[in-house]
């Protein structure tokens, strides 16, 4: 496994520092996004992170535990999609910058806080035109901003939306998207202890483990 390979199980929010890269830690590089984690030998350009989860924990101790079972990752179709509702698939959200998409503002002076108003600039919407978002952004933010910064947040500016469904394997439910990236590992398997724990992973050249999803 390289660097690029182990990116993709790593939390895509920015701003998780802890989590949105691979880290190194002694002799092994780890890689999460929080639902999965991966463990394999250290790459060698993947640094250590100050920031990053503690792996001498309790995180890992599953791993030293044998499961009830070990099946093999079952093969998936391609992973259902979803245009964003946020951004209504356009990758795009021009979200008020008055009142940080809520609709309302609270205004305040050095004496009181006052009763939740409706902002002005949206007229309660929370969004705005790319026109008009475009001209306060740059009026409030920076003037060089364009459209290029409006990427929508719950999509990563991708549009679409992953649904997760789930495929039950030993027992437990799994998200689809994470059994399809285990299933590009060399003979991966899953370790299940029951339908609430983390299960384990172990390929060829590695190790980590998954959480199940809950059941309706």
């Amino acid at each position: 496994m390289n660097l690029e390979q182990l990116k993709q199980f790593c939390c895509d929010d920015p701003c998780k520092t802890n989590i949105n890269a691979p880290w190194s830690l002694g002799d092994k590089s780890y890689a999460t996004n929080g639902h999965i984690l991966i463990i394999v030998d250290r790459i060698e350009g993947i640094e250590e992170n100050k920031k990053a989860i503690d792996m001498t924990g309790k995180v890992l101790d599953p791993l030293s535990k044998e499961p009830v079972g070990w099946y093999p990752v079952p093969m998936v179709g391609e992973v259902a999609q979803e245009p964003c509702k946020h951004c209504k698939g356009t990758g795009k959200a021009y979200t008020c910058p008055e009142c940080e998409g809520e609709g309302e503002v609270c205004p305040s002076t050095g004496f009181n806080d006052y009763y939740e108003q409706t902002c002005m600039s949206c007229e309660g919407v929370g969004s705005l035109s790319k026109e008009k978002w475009l001209k306060l952004s740059q009026r409030c933010y920076r003037k060089d901003i364009t459209d290029a910064d409006a990427e929508c947040e719950e999509c990563y500016g991708t549009g679409k939306n992953l649904l997760h469904n789930s495929v039950e394997v030993g027992g437990a439910l799994f998200s689809d998207l994470y059994l399809f990236w285990l299933s590009q590992l060399p003979n991966c398997e899953i370790g299940v202890f029951n339908d609430l724990d983390p299960a384990r992973i172990r390929f060829d050249g590695g190790e980590g483990l998954i959480m199940p999803r809950r059941k309706d």
